[in-house]
């Protein structure tokens, strides 16, 4: 306990001592209050987490973003885009979303567009769930774990995160589960088609990623 609190408890049973005598007093005894230690949260290897995207499929980075029903139902949204692109690669919508259904959309990713070389993300259970990472292994896939707490060392999907946020989650009133995946669907289509980037000077994810390849084929 703090000098303050001993001495109320003092004073209850009837000593006659001031806090500032008990503050001395504890200090001189070498006493402390002992604080409770929060229990440590495993992570991922962060060794490499600040590598650039240098070309598309080569960083992927996902996270997840939260809001609700206009009944108070969670809405738990998947995130996944491709940071050389800055396209969304996915948006996927529901109540619960464990490691198991993230599994599931990068393996339909996967056969769409390839396997990325690697995948960011902060150290969330989903994503540093053991079989998750051994699905990476098999795949020669590597992690990029952010370190807890820094999230401006993923700033791709933070920015899009903020403009989802801002653009389509607080701009909604969602009435079911069905209504939110519509919507979200629908602003990953227009985010990817029709808003120019500045980083990719002023073109859209879906132009520039198909000047890539134009420039890929033609080498």
């Amino acid at each position: 306990y703090g000098y303050r609190f001993i001495t109320a408890i003092l004073k209850r049973e009837g000593f006659r001592v001031s806090s500032e005598r008990v503050r001395i007093f504890r200090k001189v005894e070498g006493l402390k209050v002992l604080r409770k230690q929060r229990k440590k949260r495993h992570s991922g290897d962060t060794r490499n987490r600040l590598l650039k995207a240098e070309h598309a499929n080569h960083v992927w980075s996902y996270d997840f973003i939260f809001d609700q029903t206009g009944y108070g139902q969670t809405v738990k949204s998947l995130v996944i885009m491709d940071e050389h692109t800055k396209e969304c690669l996915s948006i996927v919508s529901a109540r619960r979303i464990g490691y198991r259904r993230l599994l599931l959309e990068l393996q339909r990713l996967f056969f769409e567009r390839g396997i990325p070389k690697y995948v960011r993300s902060d150290n969330g259970p989903e994503f540093i769930a053991k079989n998750l990472q051994k699905f990476f292994a098999d795949n020669n896939i590597g992690t990029l774990y952010i370190m807890p707490g820094s999230p401006w060392e993923n700033p791709y999907i933070e920015s899009f995160n903020d403009k989802f946020r801002d653009e389509c989650l607080n701009a909604n009133w969602f009435v079911s589960i069905a209504d939110a995946q519509r919507v979200t669907a629908a602003f990953r289509q227009e985010y990817n088609s029709f808003r120019p980037h500045s980083a990719l000077n002023y073109l859209t994810p879906y132009e520039f990623a198909a000047k890539q390849v134009q420039f890929i084929n033609v080498a």
